[in-house]
């Protein structure tokens, strides 16, 4: 028995919770899989997994064979998986993440890590709908906020926050608010960065505030808030990073400067802990960029 390839099984049917899941994201046939696991089973002389035709889960010997699996092949994974001559990563990779924040940041970060690591390629996708990580074959995905699904692996690799923003035309037509109840009687920009509400506090004191977007234009795409905003629709809470460069142009004007809203974090996701090397050497590169780059900071105000 191929010892590794059967821990590998048993750790990815323990994290999709599912044979042909697991199978389909291994690259195998169902029945490999359920082959690989009937002869650790085997050779442990245990039960790892209860199955019934709905559903597949640990017993108790197979939640205590996972940790020791899962550091096990994150050891090997770190010496062999994916390394090129002189241990640099080697391979392609495949990542989703929001278009709005691939726009802004993690495009340019991934040209950087391509000039780094040249024996490595990377796709990255900006789809406008929930991604099945396994069916698309991902290995990693960005989200902004929390984690919408508790199955998958997180790393935390940063936060950003956001500003109210208004063209300079808006303004000159509706008048600067100098309050944030003064937002209640103006139009507003609604979106999804992802903030049902915009939940403000004053700096200088911590007075709290809490605002329901409501206006003529609405979007859960961050591009085309932008965009409304630009265009004098009305204000717009905005991720900080996206706005700068139009505030630096003037196309954008800082809006209640002295208010600030909560970061929200930046979640890298996958099915598995055992990212491949070049996963993981892309991983670290991005957690370093936006710690180097600023992008947990928030934008100057002009």
């Amino acid at each position: 028995m191929d010892r590794e390839s059967a821990l590998r099984a048993f750790v990815r049917v323990s994290e999709l919770g599912s044979f042909s899941r697991a199978a389909n994201s291994l690259g195998l046939s169902r029945a490999a899989v359920t082959t690989q696991v009937k002869n650790l089973e085997a050779e442990l002389g245990k039960a790892l997994f209860f199955r019934t035709t709905r559903s597949v889960r640990l017993t108790s010997d197979g939640e205590a064979l996972l940790a020791g699996a899962r550091l096990a092949l994150d050891g090997l994974d770190s010496v062999f998986a994916g390394k090129g001559r002189g241990g640099a990563p080697r391979g392609h990779v495949r990542i989703a993440a929001p278009a709005a924040y691939s726009a802004t940041f993690l495009g340019n970060a991934v040209f950087r890590f391509l000039e780094k690591e040249p024996a490595v390629s990377v796709t990255l996708v900006t789809p406008d709908r929930p991604v099945d990580l396994v069916e698309e074959r991902i290995d990693l995905e960005f989200t902004i906020g929390e984690v919408p699904n508790p199955l998958l692996v997180a790393w935390k690799i940063g936060s950003v926050r956001s500003i109210l923003c208004a063209s300079p035309s808006f303004l000159k037509k509706h008048g600067i608010p100098k309050t944030a109840e003064d937002l209640e009687g103006l139009p507003l920009v609604a979106g999804a960065f992802p903030l049902p509400e915009w939940k403000l506090a004053k700096e200088s004191d911590g007075r709290a505030f809490t605002v329901k977007p409501f206006g003529r234009f609405s979007s859960p795409n961050t591009i085309l808030v932008t965009q409304a905003a630009r265009a004098g629709c009305g204000v717009a809470l905005l991720p900080d990073r996206g706005a700068a460069p139009f505030i630096e142009s003037g196309e954008l004007v800082p809006v209640l400067p002295e208010y600030g809203t909560d970061p929200l974090p930046v979640y890298a996701t996958s099915v598995s802990r055992n990212l491949s090397a070049p996963a993981r050497a892309f991983l670290e590169f991005v957690r370093n960029e936006m710690q180097r780059s600023g992008v947990n900071r928030r934008a100057p105000v002009a």
